[in-house]
């Protein structure tokens, strides 16, 4: 996953600082700080999550009311900032969730020309009606993989890059119906 396809390149060979074009999901693009719960499963996954034969990653995102929130993260190799507030929309709107982050990490302190970005906004909208608990996402990314000219390397002046730009639209929800026998509940997910 560390390098671009060879039908890109003409060969395997790595991009920027390392991103992951190839093949697979750059899991760099995922913002942590509004995750509410991570499940993994390993294996083949149940016919609850469609097609898939080598494992489920799921992730949940915060809903519900909460303060705004700032932070900053700054360690030797990454820049971080993510602000997020989680508003009630009056008695009958629901909950709405709204967060924005953006990264910027370097490998090495001696390779600045070599970074990575990531910009990621979302908004959760969650409502109950009835005995259908339901929510919405709307998600955007960007993440920049860059590796300039090394100001260092006269010889070979070589750059490369890639870039990953993301919309998604998800909505999901569980229907539980009151005394209905075997039925406990219907699961619906839909996303593009």
């Amino acid at each position: 996953m560390q390098s671009l396809a060879p039908t890109v390149s003409g060969g395997g060979s790595a991009v920027g600082g390392g991103t992951s074009p190839n093949s697979g999901v750059d899991l760099r693009i995922i913002s942590t700080d509004n995750i509410e719960s991570v499940e993994v499963i390993r294996g083949i996954a149940s016919v609850e999550y469609g097609d898939m034969t080598s494992g489920v990653v799921s992730i949940k995102r915060k809903t519900g009311v909460e303060p705004l929130r700032i932070q900053f993260k700054v360690n030797p190799f990454t820049y971080q900032a993510s602000l997020s507030k989680g508003l009630q929309l009056g008695k009958k709107g629901g909950t709405l969730n709204l967060s924005a982050d953006y990264a910027y990490n370097t490998t090495e302190q001696t390779e600045a020309y070599a970074y990575y970005q990531r910009v990621s906004v979302n908004g959760v909208w969650a409502k109950m009606v009835g005995n259908l608990s339901m929510n919405t996402s709307l998600n955007f990314n960007y993440g920049n993989d860059t590796r300039e000219r090394n100001p260092d390397d006269i010889r070979s002046q070589i750059a490369s890059g890639a870039k990953e730009t993301g919309f998604r639209i998800a909505t999901n929800g569980i229907f539980s119906p009151a005394n209905a026998g075997w039925l406990k509940s219907l699961k619906y997910n839909v996303s593009f």
